[in-house]
């Protein structure tokens, strides 16, 4: 988990974590989707039409959009189930552009499978990262979690709950970072990061519209064919499992 995208990573555990079925913390699949198929995965996600619920228009505070997860760019966000939170609009701004770097970088810009994981899941401000330790008491809906146009209150029952796993690793460049699968020491991981985070912001603001009322991009995911030069991706290795 990262400061920059810490609404956007509550977001993805919730949806990987606590939701009532189905969850998505597992594998998944970008098809490199064109924008029209997109926009249907927002509109199954309640992050389309515009305005959507995270617009000032529907009397929400102004500078946010809407979040979902799966992201739009995934295959796995054709089965429908998806969570969505409004979340300050910068931050799905960065998400969209760090998960294009990705894409560029470690796909090389072809359709590609992956496996999420969450980079310090105990960072402050960070909800839901670390409930597969405790479902039961750690996935406590805070109101703004929804499938579709409405709330996401229901908790996993007792059955869901058992198949909820997550397991906590370090890795040997001194990261805590969860996974849903249990990985073995040596398996190397990918993160994206800013090389400079003043310049990346800074670019960004450039790209962005003025009016967030407007921005209905959702997780942003037509960047997914941007490979920007303020981002690189780093190679990290597993070191040992904390639990």
């Amino acid at each position: 988990m990262t400061w920059t995208i810490k609404e956007i990573c509550t977001n993805m555990c919730w949806g990987a974590y606590c939701t009532k079925g189905p969850r998505f913390g597992v594998t998944f699949n970008w098809d490199k989707a064109d924008k029209t198929t997109k926009r249907r995965r927002r509109r199954s996600a309640g992050c389309a039409p515009n305005p959507n619920r995270c617009s000032t228009k529907k009397n929400y505070p102004k500078g946010h959009s809407c979040d979902e997860y799966p992201f739009a760019s995934v295959k796995e966000a054709d089965q429908g189930g998806q969570v969505n939170r409004c979340v300050p609009a910068d931050q799905n701004s960065r998400q969209g552009n760090l998960i294009g770097k990705y894409y560029q970088s470690s796909c090389g810009g072809n359709p590609c499978q992956f496996i999420v994981g969450f980079g310090n899941p105990n960072s402050a401000g960070v909800k839901y990262c670390s409930a597969f330790q405790d479902p039961k008491t750690m996935c406590v809906p805070d109101g703004n979690e929804f499938k579709g146009n409405n709330p996401d209150v229901q908790p996993p029952n007792k059955r869901d709950l058992d198949q909820v796993r997550g397991y906590l690793y370090m890795t040997e460049r001194g990261t805590e970072v969860s996974f849903d699968h249990d990985l073995e020491p040596g398996t190397i991981i990918h993160s994206v990061r800013a090389i400079n985070e003043t310049l990346f912001d800074e670019t960004l603001k450039l790209k962005r519209r003025d009016d967030y009322d407007y921005y209905d991009d959702s997780d942003n995911d037509d960047e997914d064919d941007v490979d920007d030069p303020n981002l690189e991706v780093v190679e990290d290795k597993i070191a040992y499992k904390i639990v």
